[in-house]
């Protein structure tokens, strides 16, 4: 029985086998598939994890009145179903960032690991010491796919001639779902060192992802810490077998740190918020500033690039005398009028 298909885009709206005989090739294998759900006890009455969760918000008692469910489904590759239209494939506009595919192709050159795209799917094979990717234009977004990329390319260190972890557990495993959880938080570690602009939908399929593998784990709750502590492992890994594009990387956003000063100093002194004096100050050192706000930066978003501005704003021109100038000038109007605040207030 053909339970559902992948492998090639299909429309929810569209029927599925319409009134035709569509049969599995000779040889065609399904993978298990497991869709669990939540049983009121004594009822038929299944709900998913959110709306479970909602009850036992409102109430932690009513967890007694509820049981895991599970099905079992077979799906098979469209592919391997004879009598099927032909699907039209997707056509995406996804093109590569080049500081990302230089970033990826040093470290597999470095580490001597195969590339190769094909297909519909993305894996590590430890035997070949080759990851395998669908190309770019079959992923959503250039994010998506340096994400699974990078993804692979975590799975990759564990060879024998690298650092060596045990990458022989098969799916459903305790071995397996914690390589995932490794490989997951490592590629997400490698993605925030590289400070590239990600969306939001990006993140959450990490969360996603990583929260779906602690689930698997969760009967030890020390396993996260173990999988963050492997991960950084990963990530220096990474990070160390790629130096000529981590050098262009950090030149890159050097310049555009000290481009977003320059036009944040140029905005403070025409909306008058520092004077000619620590305008003429700051745009004397726009590289330097430019320079540490790239090291300090955690992220690449707009909102943390204005807080490590305005700090680093705060603390140049502390340490210039500026603030300490300008303070001194304030007293001393103080006490040329003492009475100025009182007579404000009378005002």
């Amino acid at each position: 029985m053909i339970g559902k298909i992948f492998g090639e885009n299909w429309k929810k709206s569209e029927k599925y086998h319409p009134g035709k005989k569509w049969t599995l090739k000779k040889g065609s294998k399904g993978v298990p598939i497991e869709l669990w759900k939540v049983r009121k006890i004594g009822t038929k009455e299944l709900i998913n994890f959110s709306e479970y969760q909602k009850i036992l918000d409102k109430d932690p008692d009513q967890a007694k009145n509820y049981t895991l469910y599970s099905q079992t489904f077979y799906v098979y590759n469209y592919a391997d179903i004879d009598g099927v239209p032909a699907m039209k494939k997707e056509v995406t506009n996804t093109v590569s960032i080049p500081e990302l595919e230089a970033f990826c192709d040093e470290v597999l050159k470095n580490t001597g690991v195969g590339l190769e795209h094909k297909g519909d799917q993305a894996y590590y094979s430890p035997s070949e010491d080759r990851i395998v990717l669908p190309e770019i234009g079959k992923f959503k977004t250039a994010e998506d796919y340096y994400a699974t990329r990078l993804h692979e390319t975590a799975h990759s260190t564990g060879a024998e001639s690298r650092l060596k972890r045990d990458l022989s557990g098969s799916f459903g495993s305790e071995s397996y779902a914690k390589e995932e959880l490794r490989a997951e938080i490592a590629s997400s570690l490698i993605f925030a060192d590289l400070k590239m602009p990600t969306d939001a939908s990006t993140l959450d399929n990490h969360k996603a992802y990583i929260q779906n593998w602690i689930s698997v784990l969760e009967k030890d709750p020390n396993v996260l810490f173990a999988a963050i502590k492997d991960a950084e492992a990963i990530s220096d890994y990474v990070l160390s077998h790629a130096p000529m594009a981590l050098k262009e990387i950090k030149k890159q956003h050097t310049s555009e740190c000290a481009e977003y000063v320059k036009k944040s100093v140029k905005d403070d002194f025409e909306h008058e918020r520092i004077s000619e004096k620590e305008y003429r100050y700051l745009t004397r050192h726009i590289d330097q500033m430019g320079d540490t706000m790239q090291n300090q930066l955690k992220g690449n978003t707009t909102e943390e690039k204005h807080d490590a501005y305005e700090e680093l704003k705060k603390t140049m021109l502390a340490e210039a005398g500026f603030l300490m100038a300008e303070s001194i000038a304030r007293t001393d109007e103080l006490q040329i009028n003492p009475l100025s605040n009182a007579q404000m207030m009378v005002l």
